[in-house]
Parts: structure tokens; sequence; C-alpha cells
């Protein structure tokens, strides 16, 4: 039966695999937590240092929109894209921009960035919630 962590990268990748633009099938390595902290600071950097994603609602984003914004992105985070990238799939950056399309890259960094500003929503208040009832069960 898999465990929690490899239920939850099938809700971003199904099979825990991407079928890529060259036709082969690449498959995502399991997510750790240290894995997915790295490629959460990453995305934060380029969040706040990238202008065009000022005041982008990360849970509304679509494809459509990340290719809008694509070129500013590449211009800017092209470094912490391929950082990114070789984090998440636990290969290294010649692979990457061997064999990666962008297609490809759309398709790994939007389902993450969506999955994980959901999550990070949904625990927050349960968070603030547990610690409330703690600070109240102390007084």
């Amino acid at each position: 039966m898999p465990d929690e962590k490899e239920e939850e990268l099938d809700l971003w990748f199904p099979g825990n695999t991407v079928n890529l633009e060259s036709g082969e099938k690449l498959a995502i390595p399991k997510l750790t937590w240290g894995r997915e902290n790295k490629c959460l600071r990453i995305i934060l950097r380029v969040f706040k240092n990238t202008p065009e994603l000022k005041g982008l609602r990360l849970e509304s984003v679509t494809a459509d929109m990340l290719l809008s914004i694509l070129p500013a992105l590449l211009d800017s985070a092209l470094v912490e894209v391929n950082e990114f990238l070789e984090i998440l799939l636990a290969k290294d950056v010649k692979w990457i921009e061997d064999n990666l399309a962008l297609e490809d890259v759309v398709k790994l960094i939007l389902p993450f960035v969506r999955r994980s500003l959901s999550k990070i929503t949904a625990l927050l208040p349960k968070a603030v919630e547990e610690e409330e009832a703690t600070s109240v069960s102390q007084t």
C-alpha cells in the first residue's frame, strides 16, 4: 500500500510519471520533506524576485498564464528553474537542459506550485486553531 507522500505525489503527477514532449515517460522520485522544502524555498525566492509574479494568485495559475509570463521568468530565474528541477527530479542540470522541452518544464513546475499552495492554505487554519487551543488551555 502506498504511503501518504506517494499518494500526494500521485496527485501532482498521476502514476508518479510525466509524459515528456519527446514521447518518453519520466519517473518522478518520491518527494521527501527535505527536497520539498528546498523546492518551496526556490519557488518563493522566484516569486519574491520576479516583478511579473507580484500579486499573482498562485492557486489560480493556469498553464496559459504561466506561459505568458514565462519569458520574464526565464530571464530572471533560469538558474532557479534549473535548481528546482534538479531537486524535484534528482537529475543534474545537464540532463535537464538536454532532455526537457519548455512544455515539460511547465508540466513539472505548475502542479508543484499549485499543490503546495493548496496544501499550505489548508494546513494554516488548522495550525492556528491548534495554537489557539494550546494557548487557551495553558491559561
